[in-house]
């Protein structure tokens, strides 16, 4: 396998598995001007992540959003908060999901200077100049934030019980799904799938969601894998590629199922003299096809 047939293996490896409310009198301490006012009847998603525009899609999301947020939202998105204070910039999603989740407990208990809106605030601000990359996480006032933002977390009491009793009387625990609509998750599941399979195969792969298969389908290639595949005599390499994906797969699988518990992944690996044949499928971490074995 030539040298960047072995980066695809290289990247896939290091992928970072890591998986989205109004201003006025008492203000959390230090709390900035509102972002410029937009209409939220024409609140759209930009294209483009890691932009201040992103910034204030978030922020106008979250404070739409907390309108209708029930206690139960609320816990999820506190024990969110509590069970990822490793994670918070462990990906651009998971700095997203920061911002979301503080925005949705500050503008929710707006104006009452309570341990949630002060929370609330101090995620997003800890967060959103690293997303920018007007600041790194390394520097010290964005540690200082953190170490703050730990202690806050940790220390807050639940907003209701871990548990919930549903109408049938049995338990469940609140997840963060209950904060994205289905629309909003899918869109957010195929960006991190792109994200981190472009880490081992760059521009080229796709990502969409298939309705029919009820998956998540990830399409990629390389020039040159396809005929090393089908035909080198050494599959060493080959071998090492297929366990890179299959550990990839699964680490995905787990990460995007914190955003809907129901997903799916079908990876196919193309062939790149004609991307309409596929020669390995690997499905929520499962080889179910490897053309070298059909050949």
């Amino acid at each position: 396998m030539n040298n960047k047939q072995k980066l695809i293996t290289a990247g896939i490896c290091a992928v970072p598995i890591v998986i989205l409310a109004a201003i006025g009198a008492n203000l959390p301490e230090n709390r900035e001007e509102e972002p410029v006012s937009v209409t939220t009847s024409t609140l759209t998603e930009p294209s483009e992540h890691g932009t201040s525009q992103y910034v204030d899609y978030i922020y106008y999301k979250a404070k739409e959003d907390a309108v209708t947020a029930t206690d139960e939202d609320l816990q999820a998105a506190l024990t969110w908060l509590k069970e990822n204070t490793e994670n918070y910039f462990s990906s651009q999603e998971y700095m997203e999901l920061t911002m979301y989740y503080g925005e949705l407990l500050e503008m929710k208990y707006k104006g009452t200077n309570n341990e949630y809106e002060k929370l609330g605030w101090q995620a997003y601000k800890t967060i959103k100049f690293v997303y920018r990359e007007v600041e790194s996480v390394s520097d010290e006032a964005t540690q200082d934030n953190l170490n703050e933002l730990k202690e806050m977390v940790l220390n807050a009491e639940d907003i209701i019980t871990t548990t919930s009793i549903t109408e049938a009387g049995t338990t469940t625990s609140p997840s963060s799904e209950s904060l994205l609509d289905e629309e909003t998750a899918r869109k957010l599941i195929v960006s991190i799938l792109k994200e981190n399979m472009q880490n081992g195969f760059g521009d080229n792969c796709n990502v969409e969601y298939n309705e029919e298969l009820d998956s998540y389908v990830v399409s990629a290639w390389n020039d040159g894998l396809a005929e090393y595949a089908m035909f080198g005599e050494d599959l060493t390499e080959w071998n090492n590629l297929i366990d890179s994906l299959k550990s990839t797969s699964e680490s995905l699988l787990t990460s995007i199922r914190q955003l809907d518990p129901d997903a799916n992944i079908t990876l196919n690996v193309l062939n790149d003299l004609n991307t309409d044949n596929v020669i390995l499928t690997v499905y929520n971490g499962a080889v179910v096809y490897n053309a070298r074995n059909d050949s």
